[in-house]
């Protein structure tokens, strides 16, 4: 069973998780949760990507009610037991990307400040919209 590290506890993030595990994979997620969930942040090699849930919003659905549905979908299809929030992405890195059998290595800042590496076989970076690549 591979396992699955994604970046991001947004809109992009849930869905790519709730695919993988009806396929079989072990997941995690990261995500940094900050004001009760209007905003997920994720910090990525000292580039802060900021999902606001009020900006997607729709003049017919106000962002508390998107915010209320995401909880909802990560409760139903268990991700928000596989989340892993008020964790800052320090590192990503694969010592060679042809070799598919190396691990992603991620490492992270937990909210206390204790730091944590992770190995992964398979990486998804879900920011969402408001992200740009280095």
């Amino acid at each position: 069973r591979k396992n699955v590290a994604i970046i991001g506890a947004g809109v992009s993030g849930f869905e790519a998780g709730q695919v993988l595990l009806e396929d079989d994979f072990d997941i995690t997620i990261f995500g940094l949760q900050i004001g009760q969930g209007e905003i997920f942040i994720v910090i990525i090699n000292n580039f802060l990507y900021i999902l606001y849930l009020y900006i997607i919003s729709m003049d017919c659905t106000p962002w508390q009610n998107i915010h209320n549905y995401l909880k909802r979908y990560a409760n139903k299809f268990h991700l928000i037991e596989r989340i892993r929030f008020e964790t800052k992405i320090i590192l990503i890195d694969k010592n060679d990307l042809k070799n598919g059998k190396l691990p992603w290595i991620v490492k992270v800042e937990t909210a206390s400040g204790d730091h944590e590496t992770f190995e992964f076989d398979l990486l998804v970076v879900a920011t969402g919209l408001y992200s740009t690549p280095e």
